[in-house]
């Protein structure tokens, strides 16, 4: 079902939702029309709910693959998760940097022959060089490379950075994310995330279960988009500034490394000449250069933000559903969305 939902638009700026969303009719709003249609479209053939939010007003939604409580398992989007602890472990003071060795503050850490030199921010940015091991055969394995030289995107990078931050709070990362984020933006239906099959004993020898941080985070389509809102809003909500401005804006600047090709059988020299990397944000670039920028999960799944256009969009679905509806198709739409 598309819904178009009215009601009065004040002046806010920025505008943040209470317990639900505030709405106003996208006519109403100034958006294009005809270009709401064509994203309606697309999000009927991909059985997905979504919303659409500008500025700060819920102004379109659409319930395709459920209820508007359904929750969907978003894959890869759980690595921004990871990510957003990454940076209230900077903000909470746990780590002295993002350029700071892993295993330095997590003595256990050990991910082959470069472990000493592996940061932080190799991790966020998939650029540790470790091998790939959880989902073998789907990514290209770079076997052990010396970090920083580029990005390999596959599973291990996050899955390394949620234990090193499982050892860090000495707590499940899914009730630090809801104490410190989720609560704070007023997230009614608690987003499930599932664990991997590891644990890590902390300083004071308390075995704590840890999340994936590449997978297995269940949300609706509302609460994905309070978290894109967030960072729309460089980390600010309300009064509360949650996670670090710069931390929150540099997740969406693409790396200086060259992000490489993700297909195993891709060679092994062969770049992503339109695709960006940040902190576990992905970019797509257009022929102007502009770079849109999304937390993207297997499926087709996506929660795009664009500040500029004070933006979010959430699509999420049923990821084993195929063929998927990507991000590519909405893209041009997304862009115009909000021009006559």
């Amino acid at each position: 079902m598309f819904v178009i939902v009215t009601g009065s638009l004040l002046s806010c700026t920025p505008c943040y939702p209470g317990a639900e969303w505030k709405r106003k009719s996208p006519q109403k709003m100034g958006l294009n029309m005809t270009v709401l249609a064509q994203i309606d479209s697309l999000m009927r053939h991909a059985n997905a709910n979504g919303i659409l939010i500008y500025r700060g007003r819920l102004v379109s939604e659409w319930n395709y693959g459920g209820a508007v409580d359904q929750k969907f398992e978003v894959q890869s989007i759980t690595k921004t998760l990871a990510s957003m602890v990454l940076g209230l472990a900077l903000k909470d003071g746990l780590i002295s940097g993002l350029d700071a060795k892993v295993k330095d503050f997590y003595p256990n850490f050990e991910v082959g022959p470069y472990t000493g030199e592996v940061t932080f921010r190799h991790l966020v940015t998939a650029s540790s060089g470790i091998k790939s091991t959880i989902t073998k055969g789907r990514y290209y394995d770079p076997d052990n490379m010396k970090p920083g030289i580029e990005s390999r995107y596959h599973n291990d990078h996050c899955h390394q950075l949620a234990a090193a931050l499982t050892f860090l709070y000495c707590k499940d990362l899914g009730d630090v994310l809801k104490e410190k984020i989720l609560i704070p933006i007023q997230i009614q239906d608690i987003m499930k995330w599932g664990h991997h099959n590891t644990t890590v004993v902390c300083a004071d020898g308390n075995e704590v279960k840890v999340v994936a941080g590449y997978a297995f985070s269940e949300w609706t389509a509302r609460d994905l988009a309070r978290v894109g809102y967030l960072y729309l809003n460089n980390g600010k909500w309300k009064k509360n500034q949650l996670l670090l401005p710069w931390y929150a804006k540099e997740s969406r600047m693409p790396i200086s490394i060259p992000v490489m090709d993700t297909n195993p059988d891709a060679s092994p020299d062969q770049q992503l000449s339109d695709i960006k990397y940040g902190f576990a944000w992905r970019g797509r670039l257009d022929k102007h250069g502009n770079t849109l920028w999304y937390m993207g999960g297997n499926g087709g799944q996506f929660c795009v933000v664009i500040p500029e256009d004070n933006l979010v969009m959430t699509k999420i679905n049923n990821y084993r559903q195929s063929p998927y509806t990507e991000l590519s198709e909405f893209e041009a739409l997304l862009r115009n969305i909000v021009k006559e």
